[in-house]
């Protein structure tokens, strides 16, 4: 079985987010947000997502959605809910943020999507976050959508 490092090799800016998330656990299951420095994580704030997880794990929202992100996918989900999403991808996405409220442990996946603005594929990295009892109750997700050309899809600088 391929460890998640090793699974992220071909993409160093997810890794390099794994390893920081990694190091703020302080021997605990997983960071709580709190811990997150935004400061040290401009590097990859454009491809990340934060998610509430609600309800027990049943809802989850979207409390920030990179500007990244919803350049890809054509639209942006800040204060929305993952059932917002077009169907296929809202039960991906459920799919995948559930296991790790339930697991409390990391997952990377990826899938190819055409989001009307392009045909890309879209790789994640979900990471839980909890206050220290190994309770989810955030999720931090680095996405980063690559377009066919394998080149990051990145959005103009703020101001242009």
């Amino acid at each position: 079985m391929e460890t998640l490092e090793h699974q992220l090799r071909e993409l160093p800016i997810l890794l390099s987010l794994y390893r920081y998330w990694d190091g703020k656990r302080a021997g605990r299951p997983m960071p709580a947000w709190p811990d997150l420095d935004l400061l040290e994580m401009r590097a990859w704030l454009g491809n990340v997502n934060l998610v509430d997880v609600q309800d027990g794990g049943r809802t989850f929202r979207y409390r920030v959605f990179g500007t990244n992100v919803a350049q890809a996918t054509g639209h942006d989900m800040t204060g929305r809910y993952v059932h917002e999403l077009p169907a296929e991808v809202a039960e991906e996405v459920g799919r995948t943020y559930s296991e790790v409220y339930s697991t409390g442990k990391p997952l990377f996946v990826s899938h190819r999507q055409d989001s009307g603005v392009g045909l890309f594929r879209h790789y994640r990295l979900v990471l839980p976050l909890g206050p220290g009892d190994g309770e989810v109750s955030n999720i931090l997700v680095g996405a980063w959508p690559v377009n066919e050309a394998r080149r990051p899809i990145r959005s103009a600088p703020l101001g242009r």
